[in-house]
């Protein structure tokens, strides 16, 4: 952390809350390359990266400072949410805080002050420079990607408004932009989306890959997942891949399983050879700061196989899961695929988020190309 910003916090904060709000609120940038969560182009300059408040490197470009949290967008200025509580907790970690959030359906941001304390919110509609505001990204019916839109953006919701904006967007098709200000709906696709890292933009459905088509797009109706196991697909020599994004949360168990019905299914609880052929579901390891298909998974555990059913146990351990993915071919072309369901509840052998528990790392690239970073590079 630079002295400026070291004087800055120390005068504001003083004494010994200096040590805790600004190592913990503001977080470094001192991160090793192998262990940064890289935002953007190699190109991106420090005054890109200043406008999300990320970390900058000459020839690296922009990365997440040490103290984001996976599926919110923290604001380091020292901003609260003022009024809007939902509720208190004591808790030693932001980690912690942010899992009780992700458990409450109607948390869209929480605040941490001190010592360790965490309030809830139900909105963020105005603010104080007094402690740091994390405002909730996650949500399970929503892809998202960091960045923001051209021209403006029309009328301003507020967060608590957050699911009258949902129901919008579907029912629009438009996307959701989520800022430090409120909520905007806005028309665009995936190619519009900006460098203006101190916004998400996040559109209604999941995230499929389908090689064959060589699309990738998001979608809130296919029949994998439109609760109707009379309408099928069938499943061709070329992959398929779905993202679901977060598909635990507003619930206090994070272990889930994943439930897939068809007809002439081939279940895998890992990769079988070098060529894949079948089904397969597996969990990212990596921080997603887009809706991706590269990087680096690990398998659930296959609980059930059958011709008309897979079942799998799927856990990330104390934490819930950014996403759960579904990969799916046949080289017979006999296969049809019904609806890929989410399960909640314990997932048997749950516990570290490890090989032990959910089968072996994959090395994605190795077996399918359409996940290597050689072929698509960050949106």
């Amino acid at each position: 952390m630079e002295w400026s910003t070291l004087r800055v916090c120390a005068l504001l904060f003083g004494g010994l809350n200096y040590f805790f709000k600004c190592s913990f609120a503001i977080g470094s940038c001192d991160i090793p390359v192998d262990s940064r969560v890289k935002v953007g182009d190699t190109d991106n300059g420090k005054t890109t990266c200043d406008v999300g408040q990320l970390c900058h490197e000459v020839g690296y470009g922009c990365y997440f400072r040490t103290s984001e949290v996976i599926g919110f967008k923290k604001y380091i200025d020292g901003q609260d949410c003022a009024g809007s509580d939902i509720g208190l907790y004591v808790v030693s970690t932001v980690k912690e805080c942010s899992r009780i959030c992700l458990e409450e359906s109607q948390c869209a941001a929480y605040v941490m002050g001190m010592p360790r304390s965490c309030y809830l919110k139900t909105d963020c509609k105005s603010y104080y420079t007094s402690l740091t505001s994390y405002h909730r990204i996650a949500d399970k019916r929503l892809t998202c990607f960091i960045g923001g839109y051209e021209g403006s953006a029309g009328t301003a919701f507020g967060y608590f408004q957050k699911e009258t904006v949902i129901s919008d967007a579907k029912n629009q098709n438009k996307a959701i932009a989520f800022t430090p200000t409120g909520l905007y709906l806005k028309k665009m696709n995936l190619n519009e989306i900006t460098k203006d890292y101190d916004k998400n933009i996040c559109f209604y459905g999941n995230f499929i890959f389908d090689e064959k088509l060589g699309t990738k797009t998001v979608s809130k109706e296919h029949k994998f997942f439109d609760n109707d196991e009379m309408t099928c697909e069938t499943i061709g020599k070329m992959p398929i891949t779905v993202r679901f994004p977060w598909p635990s949360v507003d619930n206090s168990l994070s272990q889930f399983k994943v439930g897939i019905k068809g007809e002439n299914l081939i279940c895998y609880s890992g990769f079988q050879g070098k060529e894949m052929n079948g089904i397969i579901v597996y969990l990212p390891l990596d921080h997603q700061i887009n809706s991706s298909f590269n990087g680096n998974f690990i398998a659930c555990n296959l609980i059930l196989a059958s011709p008309v059913e897979c079942q799998y146990n799927c856990n990330c351990g104390d934490d819930f899961c950014q996403a759960f993915y579904s990969n799916i071919n046949d080289k017979r072309e006999l296969m049809k695929v019904c609806e890929i369901e989410t399960i909640i509840g314990e997932a048997k052998g749950s516990g570290h988020f490890g090989p032990g528990q959910f089968g072996p790392l994959l090395d994605i690239s190795a077996h399918f190309g359409h996940f290597g970073p050689e072929h698509f590079g960050p949106f």
